[in-house]
Formats: structure tokens, C-alpha cells, sequence
């Protein structure tokens, strides 16, 4: 009887020790700090760690155009910025870039980013028709 107890509080402990290091491990695969500005017109994103995937909407019109500035320092970071099913772009592993997207039809685009272990800034302005 007093075997089994043992073995008991043995597994008991194991399990919990295991919860631990689980919760630990999400939370380092979904880490962030820094600073997200999201606004109707605007995204920037500056951070000094990212894991994870982070993302926002902007509405645009014919004749917009996307501003996007990338500077990633370390890490990987893939952006995909598209309308529905219909990618605009495409970035994997990108580094440091910068140049505007055209818009030919008004919609929700959506900007989606993930990160590993990655340290950077990046940027979305929406600049409006002439």
C-alpha cells in the first residue's frame, strides 16, 4: 500500500511538473515586447523580441497606395498582405526593405506577420488617392 502512495505522489508530481514546462513553452513561442500601433490608416509594429504572429485590417480604395517599411534585425519574420484570398504580397524572411503596393480595388486588406525570434520594426501607411 505505502508502494503505491509513493508511486502515486511520484506521478502526480511528474504531471505537474509537465503542466509547467508546457505553459512555459507556449508562452515563449508566443512572446512580445515592444510597441503595435495599429490605427484605420496606419500599422507599426517596433519590437525588440516577437514570437508569434500578430496582424490588422485597413480599409482601402482604387488608386491608394500601401506604404511598407521593413527593418528586421534578427530573426525571421513573414509578411502576407492580401484582399480575401487574393495575396497582393508575399515576404518570407524578409529583412529590410521598403516600397509601395498599388491598390486597385477597394476592400478589408488584411497585413498578417509572423515572428521567430526576430527583433525589428516594420511599417504600413495607407496614403490616399491624389
Amino acid at each position: 500500500m505505502e508502494k503505491r502512495k509513493i508511486l502515486a505522489i511520484g506521478v502526480a508530481l511528474f504531471c505537474m511538473v509537465m503542466v509547467i514546462v508546457g505553459f512555459t513553452s507556449v508562452q515563449a513561442l508566443n512572446s512580445f515586447d515592444g510597441v503595435k500601433i495599429k490605427n484605420p490608416d496606419a500599422y507599426t509594429i517596433d519590437f525588440t523580441k516577437m514570437n508569434g504572429v500578430d496582424g490588422h485590417t485597413m480599409h482601402m480604395m482604387p488608386g491608394d497606395e500601401l506604404a511598407v517599411d521593413f527593418d528586421i534585425r534578427q530573426g525571421i519574420v513573414d509578411v502576407t498582405i492580401g484582399l480575401d484570398d487574393n495575396i497582393l504580397y508575399r515576404g518570407n524572411r524578409i529583412d529590410t526593405a521598403s516600397f509601395k503596393l498599388p491598390i486597385d480595388t477597394e476592400g478589408d486588406y488584411r497585413i498578417e506577420m509572423k515572428a521567430q525570434r526576430a527583433r525589428g520594426s516594420m511599417s504600413f501607411a495607407v496614403q490616399p488617392a491624389k
